[in-house]
């Protein structure tokens, strides 16, 4: 597994991880917690291959409210596919952390140029970056 952002623990509930899922599928994982999902609920990407030595752009674009959380997953501009829950997710105030979770899981290799906003990118502004 390779540890692309985290925020916060695994539990208690306020969390997120964004990593590549284990052999033999490597989808693209976005793992959040709750109330509900003290120790995190996931939405995914399809199954991936992954080239070594090659670059990749990722993206994935999240959106929650009270009600319901989305995530679609990116990568090399295409929607790899949305998943929703019939939950809010959120995370609390936990450092940052990036190509690491905790001291337990490391990314297995480099990130160039990580970016966050503040609001859901279009498709078209993703493939603009």
């Amino acid at each position: 597994m390779d540890s692309l952002i985290n925020k916060g623990p695994e539990a208690p509930v306020q969390h997120f991880w964004w990593w590549i899922g284990y052999p033999p599928d490597h989808p693209l994982i976005l793992e959040l917690g709750n109330e509900r999902h003290q120790y995190g609920r996931s939405l995914n990407s399809p199954a991936l291959k992954w080239e070594l030595g090659r670059w990749y752009h990722v993206a994935v674009v999240f959106q929650s409210d009270d009600k319901q959380s989305t995530a679609t997953h990116y990568r090399d501009g295409l929607a790899l596919g949305t998943q929703t829950a019939d939950e809010p997710f959120h995370s609390g105030d936990h450092d940052f952390l990036v190509g690491a979770y905790g001291g337990l899981h490391f990314l297995n290799g480099v990130l160039d140029e990580v970016k966050i906003w503040d609001r859901p990118l279009s498709p078209d502004e993703i493939n603009r970056e």
